[in-house]
């Protein structure tokens, strides 16, 4: 009988409705509080630039998912390997990097190919709850020595 801890995971990263308010929540708080604040007028609308630039990149890539470098789909193979699925259809083997966060209501990894790193926002609605919580245990336990 094999043990359901070296299954291979196969994840579809759906858009999350919770991420899109926190980010939105996020950037947009950060922009009302640089207006209420004694800045300079040149300076908040240079910080107010950037924060649209992050807001826009964020849309792109974790809520509308449709950046050609976004995470659309993640395997856990037996062995240990990661393969990255991109929107743009390609599937790239990556290395999970060790600075991933595990909570039961949050899961953000980062992976390393080549020469560019991709980085995963998993929430409970964008992946079925028992692939969620496989997920979670095999990286607070198979992967927290490496």
């Amino acid at each position: 009988m094999q043990n359901h801890f070296e299954l291979p995971l196969f994840i579809t990263v759906r858009a999350s409705p919770w991420l899109k308010v926190a980010v939105y929540f996020v950037h947009i708080g950060a922009i009302l509080a640089l207006t209420l604040g004694n800045i300079p007028l040149i300076i908040q609308f240079l910080i107010i630039g950037g924060l649209l630039t992050s807001l826009v990149r964020a849309h792109q890539l974790y809520i509308s998912q449709k950046d050609p470098d976004t995470a659309v789909r993640l395997v856990l193979k037996q062995t240990g390997e990661w393969l990255l699925g991109l929107a743009a259809g390609e599937n790239i083997a990556v290395k999970l990097r060790p600075m991933a966060f595990v909570h039961p209501m949050l899961v953000v990894m980062s992976f390393q190919a080549d020469r560019q790193t991709y980085r995963v926002i998993l929430t409970p609605d964008t992946v079925d709850p028992d692939t969620f919580r496989r997920l979670r245990v095999r990286l607070k336990f198979k992967y927290s020595d490496e």
